[in-house]
């Protein structure tokens, strides 16, 4: 046991592992300010127009409202795009095996036997 101790090269394995943890805490140190300046690229870069400079006089765009059979319409298509299971299975799994033999069933069954 001590000579397998004794044959390690202590000082090149303690640099190896300073080295190693050392990259590992830059690489998450810059992942952590890529991160953040992602974030701040997102929130504080280009801002878009605003709608009134779009409108022709510069008034302000008038909103519209949905009528009832408008609403009613999107809930219904909602209700049927999400909710509407088409296809009811009972999620059993059958495995039918044709008694034709081709040559690969009967390799198969020439080895297993």
């Amino acid at each position: 046991m001590t000579t397998a101790l004794l044959s390690i090269n202590w000082g090149n394995a303690l640099i190896v592992t300073i080295v190693g943890f050392g990259l590992v805490i830059v690489l998450l140190i810059v992942l952590v300010l890529v991160m953040k300046i992602f974030g701040w690229f997102f929130t504080h870069g280009t801002k878009a127009a605003p709608a009134a400079a779009n409108v022709a006089g510069g008034t302000q765009p008038q909103t519209q409202f949905l009528t009832d059979e408008e609403l009613a319409a999107v809930s219904a298509a909602v209700n049927s795009c999400f909710f509407g299971v088409h296809d009811f299975e009972d999620l059993t799994i059958t495995i039918h095996h044709d008694e034709q033999d081709s040559d690969w069933t009967s390799k198969y069954t020439a080895l297993t036997q």
